[in-house]
């Protein structure tokens, strides 16, 4: 759920030494960036997917100039294409301060991946509200694969 009307874009990102395609949807809304982005990885390996997580998590972490305040274990969902729940998937949930242009910044995320994908949910903001941060992130849904 965007707080507006969304922007979508693709394209090449280098992540854990890999280069892969990343397409990424988002909205501004009074200076808060809200944005889903998922990477399409060359296989399922729990491994690799595991790394690449690593890699948006800390890509994000540097681009606020951030440390993590707070990091937890959380569940996300995978639905059928018709909306109908399959699963949960295991994921963390990140709450981030830093700066931007020298100005405090916050970020709340939640990283998950699932099959051949890494995705990432980011609220990133310099008066980051909670509410609206805690309902875009708990809306997050994961669409498995058809077939």
């Amino acid at each position: 759920m965007l707080p507006g009307k969304p922007a979508t874009l693709t394209q090449r990102v280098r992540l854990d030494g890999q280069d892969l395609v990343m397409s990424m949807t988002g909205a501004r809304a009074e200076g808060i960036a809200f944005t889903v982005a998922c990477a399409a990885l060359p296989d399922a390996a729990p491994e690799r997917r595991e790394r690449v997580l690593a890699a948006m998590r800390a890509g994000m972490l540097a681009n606020i100039a951030g440390t993590e305040e707070r990091a937890d274990a959380v569940t996300v969902p995978l639905i059928d294409t018709a909306g109908a729940p399959r699963t949960r998937l295991p994921a963390m949930r990140v709450a981030v301060r830093g700066t931007v242009q020298s100005r405090p910044t916050a970020m709340r995320a939640v990283f998950v991946g699932e099959a051949g994908r890494a995705c990432q949910a980011v609220v990133v903001g310099e008066n980051l509200p909670e509410e609206e941060a805690r309902l875009f992130l708990d809306s997050l849904r994961l669409v498995a694969p058809a077939g």
